[in-house]
């Protein structure tokens, strides 16, 4: 259309398919049948033990069928008028995503929650899945986005950049409608989804339960008046191109795609039948009673109201050239997110009451732990939200009321290529803090607590499961002078040299310290694997003593209370949990006594772990050879990461630290080991290569 228009056209279809942990080949022992205990399994179960490689049989492992299939249209238009350059555009997407889980189709010992359980073979239950419970979902949705934007030239020395986009989504729909069927005499499922929508007074009655039959997880469209203004600017205050300040601000939204329902709605009932059995034994041969019950399979709770989820991008810089080469950045970058996805393992747990000077108590029946043969430290007592439904094996919910927030300073000093040298050191001071970081599974990092009370927000409140506070890294390469002047030989011999280096530094991430050991001593009735039991920390004591031994156990005791709240009772459960942590070493601050009922003083993702720092370092040798052509270049590259064999050990996290729950002290109070014994990084690697370049 001429130099001051232009128009392009782009078409893209992609396909992407991933088969995950099918079966291939084991040893005698993965192949034991003898050793399978999950109804219709020919093969041990996965075995987690806290401190241990989990253990499985063949065929053990969760295992995953994801294809997806995406077509776009996008055309965009560019038309240049004076001092505006404008910007005119639209974008469809139609979107196919299939998911079939198979998850432990030999079952799983939920939990082996310490090594003496193990060496007992004292699991809490079994998990297991029905024979034929696994049936694939097919989301479909689409995807229509229009904009414009105008690049305007205001003056000699500042743009602006002010723009306007709107993007929506279709709900998406399931392709796959699951027809009835029926497991272990059981009918399981009807035609569409079958959520459970009212987390309260459900009973059997589809009606109030969910929506039986229809084909969206979501009934309300939250995507319908998503306009997102975006502007920006550019100045060079002293017109001399030394100086330059940027600023921008954007709204995004957060589209609910097929990610966020995909992996949640695959695991759970009608789509996935996950059956429980309490007291199972390793070898004691198929266990013929796992629940698949429809009232006790694991099924699902989903917002079908959900808000616009949004996100608020701000940013402030100012760039200076200090010299030739030599230019420094600083700058402030801020966010600000609403109603994003937010999923855990089970919400389905029994709820506290905020009790004044207390905090969170949940409801202690010593009469019926005792009945049961324990006490309220490792027995459940209080009712679910629901003890109609998932009882064994847990409702997993997608709520869209997360939050998050960031501020972070950034700093860059940066030196372009002259004299050989070049190079840059860029370092970050932020803060990240949100309501949940796992906006599908509940387990999203090593780090999650995949079962956080998720009806009380301020028990969710903490850093981001990705939060680090401090980032430094550097980059050089540095080109070595040649003898340039000598004969060919030495030129060749001397010449083409390159070292370079990449420097990293950063803060640990997050973690919660928690007691109990997984055992859930709140009496919850979780059902999964890092919970938020809370431990209690000591004022003015140092929790982290650095090394091996990271954290300072003498700083953390269990759950305390004032000593003014009366025991608990089958009258009153909101008092002190009797008999909570006989065995623990310490004595409760004056004044206050344990009680394993009521939320520690801690909160979630409150300590740091260990820094982590890196040196790698590489040699080049570019050997150029004109006889062959201008451009032949033959490489000899030595790389060497992590140069100076430096351990970094990995911050505490679910199962690979402590306890079953990053415990720092047993349900019954006595004490864990708490030792690092993971690394983040490898030992030093050295690589050899060459590389041909024409």
């Amino acid at each position: 259309f001429g130099s001051a228009a232009v128009n392009t056209l782009r078409l893209g279809l992609n396909r992407a398919l991933g088969k995950i942990n099918d079966p291939v080949s084991g040893d005698a022992v993965a192949k034991n049948a003898a050793l399978a205990i999950a109804p219709g399994a020919t093969a041990p179960p996965q075995i987690p033990v806290p401190g241990l490689t989990t253990a499985f049989g063949l065929g053990g492992f969760n295992r995953f069928n994801h294809a997806w299939n995406s077509a776009q249209v996008a055309d965009d238009a560019f038309l240049t008028r004076g001092t505006h350059a404008l910007k005119i555009g639209f974008y469809f997407e139609n979107m196919q995503y299939n998911v079939l889980e198979r998850l432990s189709p030999n079952g799983r010992m939920s939990t082996y929650h310490t090594l003496n359980d193990f060496l007992t073979n004292t699991p809490d239950q079994l998990n297991a899945l029905a024979p034929g419970g696994s049936h694939e979902v097919g989301f479909r949705e689409k995807l229509f986005a229009g904009y414009i934007q105008d690049d305007w030239r205001a003056r000699s020395n500042l743009t602006l950049n002010l723009g306007l986009r709107y993007e929506m989504t279709t709900r998406p729909t399931d392709a796959n409608k699951v027809p009835g069927y029926t497991v272990a005499g059981y009918t399981v499922a009807t035609a569409g989804f079958q959520e459970i929508t009212s987390l309260s007074n459900c009973t059997q009655s589809p009606t109030a339960c969910g929506p039986v039959g229809v084909d969206s997880p979501i009934l309300h469209n939250p995507t319908t008046k998503n306009f997102e203004p975006r502007v920006g600017l550019a100045w060079d205050p002293f017109k001399n191109g030394k100086t330059a300040v940027r600023a921008g601000f954007g709204m995004f939204d957060v589209l609910p795609l097929p990610y966020e329902f995909g992996l949640n709605t695959a695991a759970t009932a009608p789509f996935q039948i996950i059956g429980a059995a309490k007291g199972a034994t390793l070898g004691s041969g198929i266990n013929p009673d796992v629940n698949f019950n429809p009232l006790h399979i694991r099924n699902r709770f989903i917002d079908t109201q959900p808000k616009r989820a949004d996100v608020l991008n701000w940013n402030f810089n100012i760039q200076r050239q200090l010299a030739e080469n030599l230019t420094m950045t600083v700058g402030y970058v801020g966010s600000r997110s609403i109603h994003l996805s937010a999923a855990s393992d089970d919400v389905n747990l029994v709820q506290p009451t905020a009790v004044t000077g207390v905090g969170l108590v949940f409801p202690c029946d010593p009469t019926a732990a005792i009945a049961a043969g324990g006490t309220c430290a490792n027995q459940q007592t209080g009712t679910r939200i629901d003890p109609n439904w998932g009882g064994g094996a847990g409702i997993r919910p997608v709520l869209f009321d997360g939050a998050s927030s960031y501020n972070a300073f950034q700093g860059q000093l940066k030196k372009s290529f002259s004299q050989g040298l070049q190079g840059q050191v860029s370092y970050t001071f932020g803060k990240c803090r949100d309501l949940s970081s796992a906006p599908v599974t509940g387990d999203t990092f090593l780090n999650s607590i995949a079962v956080p009370l998720m009806l009380i927000k301020s028990a969710r409140l903490g850093e981001c499961d990705f939060d680090i506070r401090h980032v430094l890294s550097g980059t050089f390469m540095w080109d070595l002078p040649s003898m340039k002047n000598s004969g060919s030989l030495l030129s060749t011999l001397t010449g083409g040299w390159q070292l370079g280096t990449i420097v990293t530094a950063t803060s640990g991430a997050p973690f919660t310290v928690t007691a109990g050991d997984g055992n859930d001593p709140l009496g919850t009735g979780f059902n999964g694997d890092f919970s938020m039991d809370f431990a209690s920390l000591l004022p003015g004591c140092n929790p982290i003593h650095g090394g091996v031994n990271y954290l300072n156990t003498n700083c953390f005791m269990p759950p305390t209370a004032p000593a003014s709240l009366a025991p608990a009772t089958t009258a009153n459960p909101f008092g002190c949990a009797p008999s909570s942590f006989p065995a623990f070493a310490g004595t409760a601050p004056s004044g206050t006594q344990f009680c394993s009922n009521v939320l520690g003083n801690t909160r979630r993702n409150q300590f740091s772990g260990p820094r982590l720092t890196t040196v790698d370092f590489s040699i080049f040798k570019n050997t150029k050879i004109p006889a062959i052509s201008e451009t032949f270049n033959v490489q000899f590259r030595a790389e060497l990461f992590n140069i100076l064999n430096h351990t970094n050990f990995l911050s505490p996290g679910f199962l690979n630290t402590f306890g079953q729950n990053n415990s720092v002290v047993d349900f019954d109070g006595s004490s864990l080991p708490t030792a690092l014994n993971q690394t983040s990084t490898t030992s030093r690697q050295i690589q050899l290569g060459l590389k041909l370049i024409w």
